[in-house]
């Protein structure tokens, strides 16, 4: 940490004269003018458990327009943050070789951002941010309002709603500038895509057709050469449903006679299924179960990466093959199994308190008495979106699942395929390092063995174990700087502020650089940060194009918190809600940062501090990266009532950036400053 001398340094931190400061806060209010967007409101804590998130299905995205169509808009509000993600799209190869199911094309698959909605018509949603990508509603893409939390207590287990093909699978938690408090677990385990489906099937292994094997990587949903292929992020081609070649990182299905079906795979690898032993009918002649499921294709650093901007579902398992349909049908165990959802936590903090984030691939049952066993789960992906985790422990787990056991007791040379076990997924986090309070797995699952009496030595007779996933650092949340044009707001603020003043109001002030076809401003007032009430209206008061000063004065604050936020009209019935400003009001004489601009600021531009002081004292003022890491600190004399200064931003690289002021007994204030 460095620290100035006022005497020596005051060339980095200089007082302003009245006059300057007059000059300077309108030059700067013309000139550095900012887009206060509306958001929700924040609560101070939220209680969630059960399913926290709704999912909207995109029907159409119109990239010109930067708009996206959802089947159902009802509940969602101007200022919305929501996520968009495209969970399905990718190419991929349908030669009948081991090249099928390999990527040819990534597409959109994976791609997701968080964005804003500045208009909406019907069932149409503008984006206040120029989308990052041009998403394809034929992968199913998916819209998730994302509600902005002030701070989150987790009293009960949180799911995702199961993926059904088109929705679900994703849980959002948002507490930007707040904490998330573990009191219960996350677990996303089993939500993500689907195992292949095991169907009872009158094998063709007789004594008839002896002589074929059944060799092809691809066979149509209804032949009993091949068994179900699971989900993945690439689309089944129709008549390729089945089979025992990848559906990219879904697992293949076994063939015929009685093998494995593979598992899923998501960063890592999915295992191989087993083989089945020689047919009884033809003891090791043919029929003999030599080509079980392939596991599914790890995704690896080479789509998770904040370059690719990417995160799956985990694949789900591939079923085991099942020839027993004219004797009554095998028993369970041939079914893949799902692969995990996806976990994203966007949080100033994180306190664990021992809890879990759970999101496993599921695991098949621990024996599959007769016929080929399905493969299991893929891990899914946990983002960890955190500046800060508290001392307590917290486990986040992106484990692939277990392939099937086989435990037939039946003829020597008659044992049946096992599944492969499932990839790991992800663990991603914000920093440049897995904080030591966060335990982490991302183990691949266990292929299956064989345990019949008869069959102990064959061990996993080809079934092979899921790979491993990854421990990530640096994640960037995709949020596209670039503002629609069509959603500048008619009227740009240079700040808004609310601060106590004196011993019986609280002052609100406001600035615009430019107002067109504005009507008047509310100010509205809570004191739960959810139920508003207008206190007061006022009618602008510049002419088109230009900018105005404004105050209101709220001679009757309530004891304790008070939050404030501006509503502005425009003439066409259009309105914008600010974000909200809290003032704990004491009725005690404090300090109050009366202007912070311009801000954003362009280094090596300075920005402007006025602070009202209630005496003459000295304060300090520390300028600290989003980290926490001071950038300087200063202690500066300040006289009672209005003054203003000049703050350095020449040794300030691009980012966000927080400015503290410490006043003793009169408290702290925090602003953030962005320097472009």
């Amino acid at each position: 940490m460095e620290s100035f001398d006022m005497g020596s340094d005051w060339n980095l931190f200089l007082r302003l004269t009245e006059m300057e400061f007059r000059l300077f806060r309108q030059f700067a209010g013309l000139l550095f003018g900012i887009c206060l967007i509306a958001s929700p409101v924040l609560a101070q804590v939220t209680n969630l458990s059960g399913v926290v998130n709704s999912y909207r299905d995109v029907t159409a995205v119109n990239v010109p327009g930067n708009t996206v169509t959802v089947d159902n808009a009802a509940g969602m509000v101007i200022g919305d943050t929501v996520l968009i993600i495209q969970m399905q799209g990718a190419s991929m190869s349908t030669a009948n070789a081991a090249t099928f199911g390999n990527v040819t094309s990534m597409n959109g698959a994976g791609k997701f951002e968080f964005n804003i909605i500045c208009a909406i018509a019907g069932n149409v949603l503008t984006m206040q941010r120029i989308m990052l990508t041009p998403y394809d509603p034929t992968g199913a893409v998916q819209l998730i309002p994302v509600t902005m939390h002030r701070n989150v207590n987790i009293t009960g287990v949180i799911n995702a709603q199961p993926w059904d093909g088109n929705l679900g699978g994703v849980v959002v938690i948002a507490a930007p500038n707040g904490t998330v408090t573990f009191n219960s677990n996350i677990d996303v385990s089993g939500r993500g895509f689907r195992g292949g489906t095991r169907q009872d099937m009158v094998s063709g292994c007789s004594c008839a057709n002896y002589a074929t094997l059944y060799q092809d990587f691809f066979y149509p949903t209804a032949s009993w050469r091949g068994a179900h292929k699971a989900e993945g992020i690439a689309i089944v081609t129709a008549g390729m449903e089945s089979g025992k070649g990848k559906q990219v990182n879904g697992g293949g299905g076994g063939n015929d006679h009685n093998t494995g079906g593979a598992g899923g795979a998501n960063y890592g690898n999915g295992g191989n299924g087993g083989m089945a032993s020689a047919s009884s009918c033809f003891f090791g002649s043919y029929c003999r179960g030599l080509d079980p499921g392939i596991g599914g294709l790890g995704l690896s650093a080479t789509y998770y990466n904040n370059a690719e901007g990417r995160l799956f579902l985990g694949g789900g398992g591939g079923s085991g093959h099942y020839g027993n349909a004219a004797i009554g049908g095998g028993s369970p165990g041939g079914d893949g199994e799902r692969g995990a959802g996806i976990v994203i936590i966007w949080a100033d903090s994180v306190v664990g308190n021992g809890f879990n984030i759970l999101a496993n691939g599921n695991t098949i049952g621990p024996v599959s008495a007769a016929d080929g066993g399905g493969g299991g789960g893929a891990g899914g992906a946990i983002v960890l979106d955190v500046r800060a985790f508290h001392s307590s422990a917290l486990t986040a787990q992106a484990r692939g699942g277990n392939g099937a056991n086989h435990s037939w007791g039946g003829p020597v040379n008659n044992c049946k395929g096992t599944g492969g076990g499932g990839g790991g997924g992800a663990v991603w986090f914000r920093g440049m390092a897995n904080p030591p309070s966060i335990s982490t797995s991302v183990t691949g699952g266990i292929a299956g063995i064989q345990s019949g009496v008869n069959c102990v030595g064959f061990g996993n007779n080809g079934s092979t174990n899921g790979a491993a996933g990854a421990v990530l650092t640096a994640f960037a949340r995709p949020l596209n700087s670039v503002t629609n044009p069509i959603c500048v707001l008619p009227v740009e603020l240079a700040y808004f502020t609310a601060e106590q003043a004196g011993s019986t109001a609280v002052m609100v002030s406001w600035q615009t650089t430019s107002e067109i076809n504005n009507l008047h401003f509310e100010i509205e007032r809570s004191i739960d940060a959810i139920h508003y009430e207008t206190i007061g209206k006022v009618a602008s008061k510049a002419l088109t194009g230009a900018g105005a000063s404004y105050q209101w004065r709220d001679v009757y604050p309530a004891s304790g918190s008070n939050w404030y936020r501006l509503k502005q009209l425009d003439l066409d019935g259009r309105n914008t809600i600010t974000e909200s400003i809290l003032v704990n009001f004491d009725g005690v004489p404090t300090l109050a940062i009366k202007g912070l601009y311009p801000n954003p600021v362009n280094t090596p531009d300075e920005i402007v501090l006025e602070l009202s002081s209630p005496t003459s004292q000295t304060i300090t003022v520390t300028m600290s990266d989003m980290v926490g890491k001071s950038i300087y600190t200063v202690s500066i004399p300040v006289v009672e009532g209005a003054n203003a200064f000049r703050l350095p931003t020449q040794a300030l690289s691009s980012g966000i950036y927080f400015l503290k002021v410490s006043a003793g007994k009169y408290g702290d204030i925090v602003r953030k400053v962005k320097v472009h």
